[in-house]
């Protein structure tokens, strides 16, 4: 077989692009977040739009960030919002940008999802209406009385290091809910626009369980994976920060199949 051909890949945040300057155009949008991979040896981008439970992007399993809250309490919060939407209201919703302006440069184009991410913890503008509405699914859930306090990162406990102090506002997986709803994301980014893949970013917080040594928890996380249905031909990355410097290998990435 022969060897795979060597990837430049090269990572987009693209979760910040929407802060710009209201209201951000189609035009605009493009010119941030393609056009200075024109004439590069970059061949495969990765692109992120998710932040906490949130996207800057319109999907029918996600939210939009920042969209719980009205009103907010900046400028810079509220363009997080509008910018988004004055995208999708102009059938250009970034996903499909990513698509279509990445293939006219021969670019694979291939998505990343946050399996978790903490930010809500700190900033209580991206919490989502999911998480809002489901704090039983939190690895801080401790009953039917407790209340987050979202935006207060750590919140208070008699033994701040324990990890349930900077991971209570996380998805415990151990719930067949938060599966599904990870997976109606991954599979829509797949099935809904023409991206290459899709990449799971495990590394962002790389806590998943509130209790550990559960079966059950690997079970349901593993099984809610393997289902997960995707065209012939894309890939499946399993990320991690500690990983990426395999990336940059001749070898590509593992395949999930």
């Amino acid at each position: 077989m022969a060897d795979q051909p060597f990837r430049l890949i090269f990572e987009a945040e693209w979760n910040d692009i929407v802060c710009a300057d209201y209201p951000l155009t189609a035009e605009q949008w493009v010119g941030e977040c393609i056009r200075p991979l024109a004439s590069t040896q970059v061949d495969t981008l990765l692109y992120n739009l998710c932040s906490s439970d949130g996207f800057c992007c319109g999907l029918e399993s996600g939210e939009i960030l920042c969209d719980e809250f009205d009103p907010v309490d900046s400028a810079w919060v509220w363009r997080y919002r509008e910018n988004t939407k004055k995208l999708i209201e102009a059938d250009a919703n970034p996903p499909k940008l990513a698509c279509e302006y990445g293939h006219r440069l021969g670019l694979k184009v291939i998505p990343i999802v946050r399996m978790n991410d903490p930010h809500d913890q700190g900033y209580k503008y991206e919490v989502s209406r999911y998480k809002m509405d489901n704090p039983h699914l939190l690895i801080g859930y401790t009953g039917p009385e407790w209340q987050p306090k979202w935006g207060t990162w750590n919140r208070e406990q008699d033994d701040p290091s324990h990890p349930d102090a900077t991971n209570w506002g996380l998805f415990d997986f151990a719930h067949q809910e938060v599966c599904d709803h990870k997976m109606a994301q991954i599979e829509e980014f797949i099935t809904r626009w023409d991206n290459d893949g899709v990449a799971l970013d495990f590394g962002r917080d790389p806590r998943y369980f509130k209790q550990h040594g559960s079966a059950d928890g690997r079970c349901t996380c593993t099984c809610a994976l393997s289902r997960t249905s995707r065209r012939p031909g894309s890939e499946v990355w399993m990320c991690a920060y500690g990983l990426r410097k395999a990336w940059s290998t001749p070898s590509p990435p593992a395949r999930v199949t």
